[in-house]
C-alpha cells in the first residue's frame, strides 16, 4: 500500500547513495548519528503504519461483511484491491494518511539536513509527495485576511503540492483586522503542518500552534520566510471560553499577538512544543518577525537569512548555521578510518541553543478611568504640553 516502502527502503537508499557506501549495514557502523536518526524515526513510522494497517483491517471487514477476518487476510485483500477501490479507503481516512506523510517528511527533512549534501539529500520527501499526489496539477492556498483555526485539539494540514502558501500580505485591509482573525492557528493540542511545492510567504500575519502541538514546514523547490510583521511577545495569556448562541467557543482574541513563525505557550502548564522548517532547494528567512518555539527548532535549507532573529526553548539544530562548538574528537583508540567517518557528516548544532528563552507573560491591569476630570484632561491634551516656569 502507500508508503509500505518507507520503513525499509526509501532513506536507507538514499543513505546509501549519498555517502556512497555499499549497504546500509556499512552506513549504519560508520555513522552513529545516522544510525540514531534512523532507529528513532523509524519508531514514528511504523508507528503510524501500524495505525494505518488496523484502519484497513477494520474497513476490510466491513466490507467484506466478515468482522471474523484476521489481520493478514485482510491486508492482502486491500492489496488486491484496484487502485480505484482503494480510494475510497484513503478519501475515508485522510487524517491517518496525512499523519503518515508528516512523519515522512520530518524523516527526510531531518535525513537531507545532517546529510548536508544539498537538495538530492531530501529527495525522499519528494518521493513521498509524488506518491501521494502523482498529478499535483496547480493550486496554491491564500490566507491573507483571514484565517484557519482548530480549536479542540484538531490539526491542522495544509498540502499544496502544484504550489505555495501565502498566509498574509501588506496592505491597509490586515491592518484593520485583528491579529486573532488573521493567519493559522491551533489552539489546543493540534499540530499545524503544511507541506508545498513553492514558497511559503507569512507577510505580517502567523503561523502558531498555542497548546503544545508541533509546527512543521516544508517547501519542495520554494522559499520560507516568516514575514516583516512585528514580534511583540514570546508568550500569550490563555484564550477565553466563550458562549456564542448554542456554541461554547475559545475566543483568542486576546491571546494572539506578533507575527511571524511560532509554537507558543498558552499557558504556564501548557508543555514545550517543537518547530520543524525544512527547504531542501530555498533559503529560510526568519525575518523581522521570527522564529520561535518552546521546544526545540530543526531547520534543513540551502541558506539561513536572519538567523538572529531565531529563538527555542530547547536545542536549535540546523546544517545552515556553523555550531558554537567544535565536532567531537575521535578517541586515540579509534582508526584513521573511523576518524574520517565522523569528520565527514556536517557537524550539528544538536546541543546548541540559538536563544534558550523563558516565557514570560506582561499583565496590565486598568484600575480605575478618569472621571469629572474628563473635560479638563481632553482640554490639556488640545493645549499641548504646559510651558513656563
Amino acid at each position: 500500500m502507500l508508503f509500505r516502502s518507507v520503513p525499509a527502503d526509501l532513506y536507507d537508499a538514499q543513505m546509501i547513495a549519498t555517502l556512497k557506501e555499499t549497504d546500509i549495514g556499512r552506513v549504519l557502523a560508520r555513522y552513529p548519528q545516522l544510525a540514531k536518526l534512523r532507529d528513532a524515526e523509524r519508531v514514528r513510522i511504523s508507528a503510524e503504519l501500524a495505525k494505518v494497517d488496523a484502519d484497513i483491517v477494520g474497513w476490510m471487514r466491513g466490507r467484506t461483511g466478515d468482522p471474523g477476518l484476521s489481520a493478514a487476510e485482510a491486508l492482502l485483500a486491500f492489496a488486491a484491491l484496484s487502485a480505484t477501490q482503494r480510494q475510497d479507503f484513503y478519501s475515508a481516512h485522510r487524517t491517518a494518511l496525512h499523519r503518515l506523510l508528516n512523519v515522512g517528511l520530518r524523516y527526510a527533512g531531518n535525513l537531507g539536513k545532517t546529510l548536508d549534501a544539498g537538495p538530492g539529500g531530501y529527495a525522499p520527501g519528494e518521493t513521498l509527495l509524488k506518491s501521494l499526489f502523482p498529478q499535483p496539477g496547480d493550486g496554491s492556498i491564500n490566507v491573507f485576511y483571514s484565517q484557519i483555526r482548530s480549536e479542540q485539539g484538531g490539526a491542522i494540514d495544509l498540502l499544496a503540492p502544484g504550489g505555495g502558501l501565502t498566509v498574509g500580505v501588506t496592505g491597509a485591509g490586515a491592518s484593520t483586522i485583528p491579529p486573532a482573525r488573521q493567519g493559522i492557528f491551533a489552539v489546543g493540542e493540534g499540530e499545524v503542518n503544511v507541506a508545498v511545492r513553492d514558497d511559503i510567504q507569512v507577510g505580517p500575519s502567523r503561523i502558531f500552534t498555542l497548546g503544545g502541538g508541533d509546527l512543521q514546514l516544508w517547501s519542495s523547490i520554494g522559499n520560507i520566510d516568516a514575514g516583516k510583521g512585528a514580534k511583540t511577545a514570546a508568550s500569550t495569556p490563555p484564550p477565553q471560553v466563550r458562549i456564542r448562541g448554542d456554541l461554547v467557543v475559545l475566543d483568542i482574541s486576546d491571546a494572539v499577538t506578533g507575527s511571524g513563525i511560532g509554537s507558543l505557550r498558552k499557558s504556564a502548564d501548557t508543555p514545550a512544543a517543537d518547530v520543524r522548517i525544512y527547504a531542501p532547494a530555498g533559503y529560510v528567512d526568519a525575518g523581522d518577525a521570527g522564529i520561535r518555539s518552546s521546544g526545540d527548532i530543526d531547520l534543513g535549507g540551502a541558506r539561513l537569512i536572519n538567523a538572529d532573529n531565531i529563538s527555542a526553548g530547547g536545542d536549535f539544530s540546523s546544517n545552515t548555521v556553523v555550531p558554537v562548538s567544535a565536532p567531537p574528537t575521535p578517541s586515540p583508540a579509534a582508526s584513521a578510518s573511523e576518524a574520517d567517518a565522523v569528520a565527514s557528516i556536517p557537524a550539528q548544532s544538536t546541543a546548541q541553543s540559538v536563544e534558550k528563552e523563558v516565557a514570560s507573560l506582561l499583565s496590565v491591569e486598568i484600575l480605575a478611568l478618569g472621571d469629572d476630570a474628563d473635560g479638563e484632561n481632553e482640554e490639556r491634551r488640545r493645549r499641548g504640553p504646559a510651558t513656563g516656569g
